[in-house]
Order: C-alpha cells, then structure tokens, then sequence
C-alpha cells in the first residue's frame, strides 16, 4: 500500500493527475484519489481536460458523491457543462463548506476558486466579496495553494468597484509562477477585455497576444481576433469566423460569448442568416444568469 501511495504522491509531482487518479480507482483508495483531485486544482483552474473529469466523476463510488471530494467533483463537470445552472454553483458552494469544515484548505481553495469563476460568470457577484476575503485570510496565514487565487482576487475586487486602472495594474502583478498555464491565460484575457473596455489599444493587443499564445488551441485563442477587431483590423475575425462559430459549441459559456463575437462578424461579413441564426442560440443559451461582460456583449451583437 505504501509503495502504490509513493507512485501515486510521484505521479502527482509529475502533473501526471490522470494516471494518479486511476491508479486509485484500481486500488479501491479512494482517499488518495480525493488528494489527487485537489491536488491537480493547486495552480488556478484544474488541471485535467473535461473529458477526463467525466470519466473520474463516471468511476466514483455512489457513496462518495456527498463527501468533498465528490461534491467537487461533480461542480468540476457542472462549470463545463451546466456553467450557469444554479446546481453547479450549489455543489460547489457545498464543497467549499465540506472542506473548511474538515480542515483541508487545499480543498477548500480549489472548491472556491471553482466557485468564484462561476457567480462571477453566473452575476452573482454578490456573494464574491466573502470568498475573496476568505483567501486573503488564508495567504496571510502562509498557505501556499492560497497566494495565486488571492492575487487574482484583488484584481477580481477591483473589477466589482469599478476601478479598472487598479484591475489591470493587479492582474499584471500576478506572479505567473504560482499559477497554470490555463489561468495564466485567463489573466492575460482579462486583461485584453480590460485594455478594451478602458480604451487602452497598445495594451489591449500586447495582452491578446499573450493570451493567444498561452491558450493552446482552447478557445480563449479567439481574444486575438476580437481585439484586432476592435482595433480596426478585422481580417484575423473574418478569417477565423467559422471556427469562432464552430467552437461556440464547446460550452454554454463560449456559445455567449464566442456566439456574440460570431454574430458580429458574421453580419458585417454580410451572412446575415447565419448571424440570425447565431444570435437566437445565443440568446438561448444566454436565458440563465449571466455576467454583465457576457449581457453586454450579447445586446453589442
């Protein structure tokens, strides 16, 4: 048992979270593999494709999906599938709750950053305040796993009070080092709809640009097009405008907020049916809660 617990503890430090995850399952060690899933969390977003986390969620025992670990789990599966369902928001609320009550503040951060990403997506941003505080306790405390998502939360704060000068300078003082590449990118896209919405051109592209380059064929590669787009070159959009609208299929999230850039593209490309067509998806797909960035950008299209 201890050996299979060395791999395991190996695999992880290795970022091999899928490998370790199923080495678990075959073993039946159900405590590791909970260590695991909060252990792949530990730099921002998770660190494990959806399709993945469907398969783990698949493999979980019944009887462990009211424990912390698979209330997170399946609120991991919920933000990609259901992202602005009030069941996915409410597993993960649950699992922050489930873990600060065990003690376990890797668990806890990752449940919570999870959460954050999705009220704020959801515009529920009144119950972000309390969360964000709540990391900043846990960094000046000296947890680790907590330094990343509390400077992303000073950004965050910023953002709710409206000062976008004091946005941008936070987000451009994350330390890159305590965070994956994945959030990496969502820093450098926030940044790009922040140069946006401030007027900041030069910014704006130098941010797109990072971002296109840290996304790795996810989708967050569209903030390119978007931001020349708005800068008064609209050939990258034109000419990546079925792929913006093939890949507004990949989530709820993207059908919003792909589907509106592909709506505008595709009316002034002079598709006018397709961009009808685009915009009724997104306006269906928009019929939850969302974000004011996400309603804005729909009524923009």
């Amino acid at each position: 048992h201890r050996a299979v617990a060395r791999g395991v503890d190996a695999l992880v430090e290795r970022d091999q979270f899928d490998r370790a995850f199923r080495l678990c399952v075959d073993r039946g060690d159900w405590e590791h593999a909970a260590s695991v899933l909060t252990s792949c969390c530990r730099h921002g977003h998770v660190e494990v494709p959806p399709g993945v986390l469907a398969e783990w969620l698949g493999a979980l025992p019944a009887d462990r999906r009211e424990e912390p670990d698979g209330l997170l789990l399946r609120g991991l599966v919920g933000r990609v599938n259901d992202p602005f369902g009030e069941e996915t928001a409410h597993l993960l609320e649950r699992a922050v709750d489930a873990y600060r009550a065990t003690g376990n503040v890797a668990g806890e951060i990752a449940a919570g950053v999870e959460l954050v990403y999705v009220l704020r997506n959801q515009g529920r941003c009144d119950a972000l305040p309390a969360l964000l505080t709540r990391a900043a306790e846990l960094d000046t405390a000296g947890h680790v796993e907590a330094a990343g998502p509390a400077a992303i939360g000073r950004a965050l704060m910023a953002e709710l009070t409206g000062d976008d000068d004091r946005m941008i300078a936070e987000l451009d003082a994350v330390p890159s080092g305590l965070l994956s590449r994945d959030w990496q990118t969502v820093v450098a896209f926030r940044l790009t709809i922040a140069h946006l919405t401030s007027g900041n051109e030069l910014g704006m592209i130098d941010a797109a640009e990072r971002c296109a380059a840290l996304a790795e064929g996810s989708n967050d590669r569209h903030v390119l097009a978007l931001a020349r787009w708005f800068a008064g070159d609209p050939r990258l959009a034109l000419a990546t405008c079925d792929e913006i609208t093939a890949d507004a299929s990949r989530s709820q999230t993207d059908a919003v907020f792909l589907g509106t850039v592909a709506t505008m593209v595709l009316a002034s490309a002079g598709r006018t049916d397709e961009a009808a067509a685009r915009l009724a998806t997104t306006e269906r797909a928009a019929s939850g809660p969302v974000s004011a960035l996400m309603r804005g950008a729909l009524v923009g299209a």
